[in-house]
């Protein structure tokens, strides 16, 4: 009857929970019930999980995986991205229909397009790493994970964690193939924002990218990067090259 929160359309989120009308500011704290779309918070959740209907739409509980699904799929035809992402979820598992990849990033990039951060981030994941049918491509992946990341900058942390992390990966990629003008356009921002991966990998790209005496003397610009890597990794081991 319900999911967590990375099932749910940043741009429609309500801010404040369905039931009790407390102030949610991060999706991470919202449980979307699947049968009308509406967030409560976690506690109202767990009192709701006692109901034999949904407080919202009254909706009996309990309800099988199959008759999830065909809740889903109207609200999906209807234009719901928090409906398209579950869809998404559940035709990845199988679960309450048959196993399709192809339906699975169907409806993730119909809520991409919508702007649901989640399904952004989960097509530049699939992209990065090339699985469920796509194929290995770095532009799509950065794309993706760079919208996921706007998308979900203010209100979904988890989510916003997971793209930096993602835009990282894909940066490496590109230092592998020695693209390290593209590796540092990636990583700067992400730097400059403290994340230490991507310090640390900032930090190894200008190594990297030097010879002779530009070693000598953009080494000291490494040092700051991975000094800061060290600092925001609190005491993680820190790779120099």
């Amino acid at each position: 009857m319900k999911r967590r929160s990375d099932a749910k359309d940043r741009q429609t989120a309500p801010h404040r929970c369905a039931a009790c009308s407390a102030f949610m500011q991060d999706i991470d704290d919202i449980v979307i019930m699947f049968c009308c779309g509406r967030g409560v918070c976690g506690s109202c959740a767990d009192v709701e999980d006692e109901l034999k209907h949904c407080p919202q739409c009254k909706t009996p509980s309990g309800r099988t995986p199959k008759e999830k699904i065909a809740c889903l799929k109207r609200h999906s035809k209807k234009g719901h991205p928090w409906a398209q992402v579950n869809l998404a979820v559940f035709y990845c598992a199988g679960n309450g229909v048959r196993r399709s990849f192809s339906e699975a990033v169907h409806w993730d990039r119909q809520a991409a397009k919508r702007g649901h951060p989640t399904a952004m981030r989960n097509l530049g994941v699939w992209f990065l790493v090339g699985v469920l049918g796509c194929p290995v491509d770095l532009h799509q992946a950065q794309e993706y994970l760079e919208a996921g990341l706007k998308a979900s900058k203010t209100s979904f942390a988890s989510c916003y964690e997971s793209c930096q992390h993602g835009l990282v990966e894909v940066a490496k990629c590109h230092i592998k193939a020695k693209s390290f003008e593209t590796a540092k356009s990636i990583l700067l921002p992400l730097a400059e924002e403290g994340e230490g991966r991507a310090q640390e990998a900032l930090g190894q790209t200008i190594i990297r990218d030097c010879e002779g005496a530009e070693l000598q003397n953009n080494f000291s610009l490494a040092l700051v990067w991975f000094s800061s890597a060290a600092f925001a990794l609190e005491g993680e081991e820190v790779a120099l090259g």
